[in-house]
């Protein structure tokens, strides 16, 4: 994917020209999303720069949908931007949340990790700045962001089908009481959990809401 396909979508409250909210949003755009996604390969795009003709809101939406990453400024508790990030959780992708220092999370999002950053305090800024970019590179080990529509879906999953929530319990006790005797036992017992692990995962990626 060239750097040029590889988008990362800015969910934030941009407010009117010259407001308190726009200038804000401006200066996060500038000094701490720009720096992050650029240097991790990352092309940002906020909803004010997209140019293409045609329903501004389709638009959108289908930016959250298939950009590889979104990062998501819930400052303000503007209701678009949590509409927006709901369609992200949907979809399981990689996602980032900020907030102001001070703000408090909806009840629905408080669960979920989200970086605190004053944009008048430049250590604040510098730490969210580092903290992005570590989030990233979090993802592109393959690891998945987990929101409550996921754990909700999975939860519904082990429900529903006894046999994977039996190969998770399983799972969860071979890594509670794992023991070895000898270097070749330690082997094996790695390769069938790590097949374990693998089966789980992929039928929670499969699932589908």
């Amino acid at each position: 994917m060239s750097s040029e396909e590889k988008k990362c979508f800015i969910i934030c409250p941009i407010g009117g020209e010259d407001s308190p909210e726009r200038k804000r949003s401006d200066l996060i755009y500038k000094h701490i999303f720009k720096p992050a996604l650029n240097s991790t390969g990352y092309k940002p795009v906020r909803a004010d720069e997209i140019l293409d003709v045609g329903l501004i809101t389709s638009q959108i939406i289908n930016l959250i949908i298939e950009s590889p990453l979104v990062i998501a400024d819930l400052t303000g508790g503007n209701p678009n931007v949590f509409y927006e990030l709901a369609i992200r959780h949907m979809t399981r992708k990689p996602y980032i949340q900020i907030i102001e220092k001070g703000q408090q999370l909806p009840f629905d999002t408080h669960g979920v990790r989200t970086i605190m950053v004053d944009h008048k305090d430049m250590d604040s800024v510098e730490e969210c700045r580092n903290t992005i970019v570590k989030y990233i590179e979090h993802f592109h080990k393959g690891n998945k962001p987990e929101s409550p529509i996921s754990v909700a879906s999975t939860i519904r999953l082990l429900q529903s089908d006894p046999k994977y929530a039996e190969s998770l319990l399983e799972k969860l006790e071979e890594i509670q009481g794992f023991g070895f005797t000898s270097i070749d036992d330690l082997g094996d017992k790695l390769d069938n959990l790590d097949e374990k692990v693998d089966d789980v995962l992929k039928k929670l990626d499969e699932d589908t809401i």
